[in-house]
């Protein structure tokens, strides 16, 4: 049986609630939409405190590496650096006994004088110094088994030991070689070539005049002044072995006066020969010229 629909209970519709949320935002875009618009502030970059940032106590790389290696790295450079200061040390070593070698052969084993001025030892040092490196590169050439280069720097070491001591000489005997020296005669051109350069040091001039024109005078003297038993050196170097034989005492100043004209003559052709050599050098002269530079440079500021 159906029910009367005038005992159903009745309902009163209303209108649904808003959420105040959405009024609120509604009301905010209305405001915004209304409300001029603000001036746009330009980005910065703000500085953040270092401190604030937390500490790594591995940054890079090389930190871990030195952590890990650190001691096995240190000891090697500590022994390539006692390795160096050996190798140093044995230099230094080679080079004074070179230096003291040169001497000791000019002053005990020849018993040549002193050099003066003492400063122009300087040149020959440096010459040693050459020779003892040249010697050390040797040596390690040995040790490579290249035996084509510890050959060659054999070799170029001894001739530098040569030319150092060859030179050495020439600059000790000083103010014997000098042109006023009228005991002294020129050998050969490339003497006189090396002795005109150290002469020129020495502030003699390097004209033919000042090596080829001393009086005869000059010559007699020296002679008297050396005494007689001084001179017969000079007569073997300028006399025959039948001439020699034939000196007495009641001869001896004629044949003293033979060897002064034949020293005069010597001096004029040794310049004469020196002369045409400079207008045409030879490879030899060249040669010669070029390693006689650097010691003759190098005295010229002594």
């Amino acid at each position: 049986m159906s029910r009367d629909p005038s005992s159903l209970p009745k309902y009163k519709l209303s209108n649904p609630r808003t959420d105040n949320t959405d009024s609120s935002a509604a009301s905010l875009v209305t405001k915004k939409a209304t409300a001029p618009a603000s001036p746009k502030q330009p980005l910065q970059l703000r500085q953040s405190d270092a401190r604030s940032a937390p500490k790594d106590s591995m940054l890079s790389t090389a930190d871990m590496l030195e952590g890990a290696y650190g001691a096995e790295t240190r000891t090697r450079q500590r022994k390539n650096i006692i390795e160096k200061l050996k190798n140093c040390g044995v230099a230094l070593l080679v080079m004074c006994l070179f230096f003291a070698g040169t001497l000791a052969y000019a002053h005990l084993y020849k018993e040549w004088p002193p050099l003066k001025p003492l400063n122009w030892y300087l040149p020959f040092l440096l010459g040693s110094i050459f020779a003892a490196w040249l010697c050390l590169k040797s040596i390690h050439f040995v040790e490579k088994r290249d035996r084509s280069l510890a050959i060659t720097g054999i070799v170029l070491t001894c001739c530098v030991v040569y030319w150092n001591t060859y030179v050495l000489e020439y600059a000790i005997q000083g103010e014997s070689i000098r042109p006023s020296n009228a005991l002294w005669v020129p050998k050969d051109v490339k003497d006189l070539a090396i002795i005109t350069e150290l002469n020129a040091l020495r502030g003699v001039s390097k004209s033919e005049a000042a090596y080829t024109e001393l009086s005869s005078q000059a010559y007699y003297n020296a002679f008297n002044a050396l005494g007689r038993k001084h001179w017969r050196p000079l007569f073997k170097q300028f006399l025959s072995p039948s001439e020699i034989e034939q000196v007495n005492n009641v001869n001896v100043n004629d044949y003293m006066r033979i060897v002064v004209e034949r020293m005069r003559a010597q001096r004029v052709t040794v310049w004469t020969q020196y002369k045409e050599q400079v207008q045409q050098a030879s490879l030899g002269w060249q040669l010669q010229q070029a390693l006689l530079k650097p010691y003759t440079w190098l005295l010229s500021y002594l």
